[in-house]
């Protein structure tokens, strides 16, 4: 059942047998179908899940109502399904975490993951690499923003995230690169 979660892990860190088993005994597996929520607005995100199979999106209303898409997560990137800010902070997230497409994800609760710091420091040095890794891929982020047009930035969506343009409604995609639909089918076209 794990195989494909330490395979993914082992990117940042290896583990023993035992620094394993101790971690993976926590792991639950939670099934979404489209619309349904692993984290709600207004909660404190208390778990960390890593996706197995499927797509979803972090997104929140604006002050106009209209719902923003600030994250997607997929494979084989952007797997680790947190709402970063909330669950390190311990504060309730303005975002919700909305599964796309049926989705499989292995979750761990804040206090499973707490008894793993305290018990093995591998899991110190994991964590730590994950959050640079969300620190570099967010900054990268806000940077394009500033510096490159809307054709710029689509056409590193497309390089970056392959065909995940095919599996994503429009309006989430615009939504997500910071551009309204009409602005995004003229760059399609």
């Amino acid at each position: 059942m794990s195989y494909w979660l330490k395979h993914a892990l082992e990117k940042y860190v290896t583990f023993t047998h035992d620094e394993w088993n101790f971690f993976i005994k926590f792991g639950k597996t939670v099934i979404l179908k489209p619309k349904d929520f692993f984290f709600r607005a207004g909660e404190v995100a208390e778990k960390v899940g890593f996706l197995k199979e499927g797509i979803l999106r972090a997104c929140k209303e604006d002050k106009k109502g209209e719902i923003v898409t600030s994250y997607f997560y997929f494979l084989p990137h952007n797997n680790i399904v947190t709402l970063q800010t909330s669950f390190a902070q311990k504060i309730p997230s303005e975002h919700c975490v909305e599964a796309i497409a049926n989705s499989k994800i292995i979750s761990f609760d804040r206090k499973d993951i707490d008894n793993c710091l305290e018990k093995y420091p591998v899991f110190e040095r994991l964590v730590r690499k994950i959050s640079e890794k969300q620190y570099l891929d967010s900054s990268k982020r806000i940077n394009d923003f500033q510096t490159k047009n809307a054709k710029e930035i689509y056409d590193d969506f497309l390089k970056e995230s392959g065909d995940l343009a095919l599996k994503v409604p429009q309006n989430m995609i615009a939504s997500y690169l910071g551009m309204s639909q009409f602005t995004l089918s003229k760059i399609k076209k």
